[in-house]
């Protein structure tokens, strides 16, 4: 059965009639959460900003997700194995160095 994002319907001009677009985000964002369990399942690296570009485009919306709309989406069972894939970045602050204290005994 075809979700909603691709079901169409023809208007006069024959353009496509798409899905609003609140709903084409969530489903979005739940495609790249399954795509993201399904290469934890394989265990196979994923191109994330290129997952993210592919399904955006086919969505055809104008921004893209977030990672904390992705993050949001995975299954709560997943969560614990992608996220400290997801969040691989280091964190930088607005002036780029970042401030350490050690404190010992």
């Amino acid at each position: 059965m075809p979700s909603a994002a691709q079901v169409s319907q023809k208007q006069k001009g024959g353009k496509q009639k798409l899905a609003p677009e609140k709903e084409r985000f969530i489903q979005c964002c739940g495609d790249i959460s399954l795509e993201l369990v399904a290469s934890l399942k394989n265990s196979k690296d994923i191109n994330l900003n290129g997952l993210i570009t592919r399904y955006a485009k086919k969505y055809k919306l104008k921004q893209q997700p977030r990672l904390t709309d992705i993050i949001s989406s995975i299954p709560d069972q997943y969560k614990k194995y992608l996220i400290p894939k997801l969040k691989a970045k280091p964190v930088r602050t607005a002036s780029g160095i970042a401030v350490v204290a050690v404190m010992g005994t």
